[in-house]
């Protein structure tokens, strides 16, 4: 997942090369439009890092809960760089989340 800056108004998200922009305001205040996000057509599933100092698992929470449908894992003992800080550790987080998106038609 890779996070662009804010453009303007909008905060551009890249899931597994599937880019999504959500509206935001101000810092958090996006997550009343979260709602509108339908995971049947794009799953959501957030992995934050326990040790993660920004972005808490605190603050993960009511985002995922603010999604209709989505998940959240928190990966003990793990950061923000989880997958460069201990890629053994990430690895099952990682593929957990491949395991809830669906397989694209060919």
């Amino acid at each position: 997942m890779s996070i662009e800056p804010i453009t303007g108004r909008y905060l551009t998200v890249d899931i597994l090369g599937a880019p999504s922009r959500i509206y935001v305001e101000e810092a958090g205040q996006g997550r009343p439009r979260l709602s509108q996000i339908d995971t049947a057509k794009t799953p959501v599933h957030i992995i934050v890092g326990a040790y993660h100092l920004t972005c808490t698992p605190e603050d993960a929470a009511p985002t995922a809960k603010a999604v209709p449908g989505a998940t959240l894992a928190v990966m003990d003992k793990l950061g923000h760089f989880p997958m460069s800080e201990h890629p053994t550790g990430f690895r099952p987080f990682f593929l957990q989340g491949l395991a809830k998106m669906p397989i694209a038609a060919g």
